[in-house]
Order: structure tokens, then sequence, then C-alpha cells
């Protein structure tokens, strides 16, 4: 990291990916090309990354069946701050964590897939709403649940000028 001033404590780092929503998770297929999609994830503070999709034989899937290895970045934007007249002598207010690791794919674990959906309806869907609708997943079978196990996570934040 050449900025070192910028990073985030582990502690701040896991903190800042459990609040974030969207993960954008790089997979690299046969060929050598990169993929990168925008992905909603769980994130409980430990070693461990969770992800769904269509349970489709997608580019996602075939990529991680030839390479299980990710890049998965989570980032907020914040607005501009400038020290003096010019926007170029500014800085752009950002947070972010970039994390390596492996997915396993997660097959036909129904508990394991309803723990997910529990999770993803805890943090994604407002408490009125989700009062309101059943707790049951009768489609849970059209999905896969994959789970990162991470090996490398830093995190940076710029809070402005001088930082």
């Amino acid at each position: 990291m050449i900025r070192v001033r910028r990073k985030m404590s582990d502690e701040d780092a896991r903190a800042f990916l459990k609040g974030e929503k969207i993960a954008y998770v790089a997979t690299v297929d046969a060929n050598g090309w990169p993929y990168v999609i925008p992905l909603t994830y769980i994130y409980q503070g430990d070693d461990f990354l969770w992800l769904h999709t269509g349970a489709h034989q997608g580019h996602f899937l075939t990529n991680l069946e030839h390479n299980p290895r990710v890049c998965v970045t989570v980032g907020e934007i914040g607005g501009m701050e400038t020290s003096g007249e010019y926007l170029c002598d500014g800085s752009q207010l950002y947070g972010s964590v970039v994390l390596f690791g492996e997915i396993t794919i997660i097959g036909n674990d129904d508990a394991i897939k309803r723990w997910f959906f529990d999770r993803l309806r805890e943090k994604y869907v407002p408490q009125q709403i989700s009062a309101q609708i059943s707790s049951e997943y009768p489609d849970i079978g059209k999905i896969i649940v994959y789970r990162v196990t991470i090996e490398k996570m830093t995190g940076k934040r710029s809070s402005g000028v001088g930082h």
C-alpha cells in the first residue's frame, strides 16, 4: 500500500466490510480474462465472506470451477474536499476494503442456504417489511451459495486533505 497513513486497522476493515452492501467480485476465465460482478454479501466479522447467485452455469460459476481464487472489493465514496482554489488541490473522501481468497461452492446444503437467506434478510430487508413476509424459502434450490475463505484483507480510508 503506497499511502500507508490511509490504511485501516484490521478491526476497522472488518467493521467496514460488515456495514457495506455491495461486493465487486473478480474471477478469471480459462483464457486469463478478468470478470467482475457486483453481488450482495454477508460478512459477520470472521474469516468468511458469503455470496450467492442463481443456480445456472454462467460465466461466474464457470470461472470458479476453473480457478476458485477471487479478489473482492467493497467501497464507499464520499464528497471532495479541497484545500485551496483548485479541485486538484483536494482529496476524494472514500473507504474501501480489498480481499483475496478462495471460494467453496456450496451445493445442495439447504441448511447453509437457509442460514444465508436469514442473514440476507436481516441485512437488506427493512424490519417492518420482513415481519410481514414469510420466512420460508421455497425456491432455495434455485440459488448457489459461495463461501470465500479470506486469505488477505486490507482496508483504506481517506478522510480529507492531508490524510
